[in-house]
């Protein structure tokens, strides 16, 4: 792509609300964090039964945040009573449907078929690719979903991962994690590790640069980590604030990496959860929308709900009209 072209680098983050700036369940209120250090307003509180809330809050920070950023609250809800769950959340954020109204409830864990066909008919790379326009999914796979071939369509996958398909995008192997050419999801490889692949660490500075790099021959790069919302299940502050802290690190490197002159940076999420390690479940809180870069202030105000994202980053993008 050329020099000139818009450019976005789009971070999902599994499970990470606005909470309390004061509870002592909120691991976001850690000293060492900054970039994600936000929290609703003391006077703002959640629906109980969840659905729309009838307003969103302001959002508190100790601090400016860095790199010229915006913070915006974004409503997970979907319009629909209970709790915010991921695969009809992730669905919506990546087709710009509301996956929740067509299921007539929140769906937990990986997209049915209703929502895998909703994936594979509309996903935000799905469109771009038909209409010509450069978008990448900078996550490794590991072996075992080469490995399987067709077959790997038959197990549990994340709405990501069917969007991927949706286009006819290359995954990304443990090779070009190896060559710098990819980033794992958990940033660090420290659960590759753990399960005794054979992974070398990586630092999470070194993964934000190489993030950035892969960025600069796409209009778009999606990223997506999910840890937050594992140590959030798991209600382990020490998890919680090692997530956090390396999610923070990798930030910080990948924004001093790009060019935000002429690169967006978007980060949100589909559901609260880390910010609240009293519950072991889901939360009703808002999530926050990260913006950072050349498209910010065109983006503040377009993207409240989480409906709206495909729709609002195509037209930014580019795409034409009849795509």
């Amino acid at each position: 792509m050329r020099d000139q072209d818009p450019r976005f680098v789009f971070v999902f983050v599994d499970g990470l609300g606005l909470g309390r700036a004061d509870s002592p369940d909120n691991p976001l209120c850690d000293s060492e964090l900054n970039i994600l250090a936000n929290f609703h307003a003391p006077a703002w509180s959640p629906p109980d039964d969840g659905g729309r809330p009838p307003s969103l809050p302001e959002i508190l920070r100790h601090r400016p945040l860095p790199f010229g950023g915006i913070v915006i609250p974004t409503d997970p809800s979907l319009g629909i009573n209970g709790l915010p769950q991921s695969a009809t959340g992730q669905t919506t954020i990546l087709t710009g449907q509301n996956a929740a109204l067509v299921l007539g409830r929140h769906m937990y864990g990986y997209p049915t078929r209703t929502l895998q066909k909703m994936l594979l008919k509309a996903s935000i790379l799905k469109r771009l690719a038909t209409a010509g326009i450069s978008a990448t999914f900078a996550n490794a796979f590991r072996p075992i979903f080469f490995e399987l071939g067709e077959k790997v369509w038959e197990r549990p996958l994340s709405a990501t991962t069917w969007a991927n398909r949706a286009a006819g995008l290359p995954f990304r192997t443990f090779q070009e994690l190896e060559d710098g050419k990819a980033v794992y999801q958990d940033i660090t490889h420290d659960t590759l590790m753990a399960k005794k692949f054979p992974a070398t660490e990586r630092s999470p500075e070194t993964a934000g640069e190489i993030l950035a790099g892969i960025s600069r021959d796409f209009a778009l790069t999606f990223f997506e980590f999910f840890q937050t919302d594992k140590a959030g299940h798991a209600r382990k502050r020490d998890k919680a604030v090692y997530e956090l802290r390396k999610l923070e690190r990798f930030l910080s490197s990948l924004l001093e990496s790009l060019d935000l002159k002429g690169t967006t940076v978007v980060l949100t999420s589909d559901h609260g959860n880390v910010e609240h390690l009293g519950t072991k479940s889901h939360t009703h809180n808002t999530v926050p929308t990260l913006l950072f870069g050349a498209g910010q202030t065109a983006l503040e105000k377009r993207l409240d709900r989480l409906e709206y994202f495909t729709p609002v980053l195509l037209k930014a993008i580019g795409l034409p009209k009849k795509n």
